[in-house]
């Protein structure tokens, strides 16, 4: 695999479109690729973004590359028929098989498609960009944090930190068994977030433990903050 190349898809390429920061594209040890097909869809579909991406075409951050050999179009053809999936992402996902590049997508259901034809194709999301971005100096933390805010409030892009989604998630499945009182509250059914996408149920052994955890704890409205953080800590651990 060429891993020093990537196809992007629309939905990744439009995260950093929108910030107006693909000058953090150009400075990525990766070098990205974009195919004729997500051109169209940004020209098409994003038009206050168009003049970025024909800079990014003309300074080099971008490589515009189009599917045509008959493995490639035949793939194309294949995943078009689905009906399920746009252009864009067929063509990032044909491009990719057939010259065994990085993809660049965050659809799951896309993703699913990708892996079905190859199991060992390498697949990174917008989050994994981000974090990469931070691992090669590019941003600081802080600086990543704000991107993730931008996305967030300005775009509808959320990026879920595992713990506050560990909490969240927590809080969902819990009822009062003693009253209103926070501090009173037990877990019925609290899911462990095993990564960003998937969950599993606490089982009857782990569930015992984390009620022995939230009674050791003990009641009373001064304990209600370090039974919350014993909880979410039991659970993390089990995890």
């Amino acid at each position: 695999m060429q891993m020093s190349l990537a196809v992007l898809d629309t939905s990744v390429l439009v995260n950093f479109l929108r910030i107006a920061r693909l000058d953090l594209l150009r400075r990525h040890p990766l070098d990205f690729i974009v195919t004729d097909h997500v051109v169209s869809e940004i020209t098409d579909h994003y038009t206050d973004q168009k003049r970025q991406l024909r800079n990014s075409l003309h300074d080099g951050t971008l490589q515009q590359m189009t599917i045509k050999s008959t493995d490639e179009l035949k793939l194309f053809a294949s995943l078009i028929a689905t009906r399920t999936l746009g252009g864009g992402e067929c063509s990032a996902i044909a491009l990719a098989v057939h010259r065994d590049y990085v993809l660049a997508m965050d659809d799951r259901r896309a993703i699913k498609h990708a892996h079905s034809i190859n199991q060992n194709l390498k697949v990174i999301t917008t989050p994994d960009l981000l974090q990469s971005m931070i691992d090669q100096k590019l941003l600081n933390q802080n600086e990543a944090t704000a991107i993730k805010d931008q996305w967030a409030r300005k775009h509808r892009f959320i990026i879920k930190d595992s713990g506050d989604g560990l909490h969240r998630f927590i809080r969902r499945n819990w009822i009062s068994r003693y009253g209103r009182n926070p501090c009173y509250w037990l877990p019925v059914r609290p899911l462990v977030l095993v990564d960003e996408l998937h969950l599993a149920p606490v089982t009857e052994d782990q569930l015992e433990s984390l009620d022995f955890v939230v009674d050791d704890v003990g009641y009373g409205p001064a304990s209600a903050n370090r039974m919350w953080e014993a909880m979410i800590q039991a659970v993390m651990d089990e995890a």
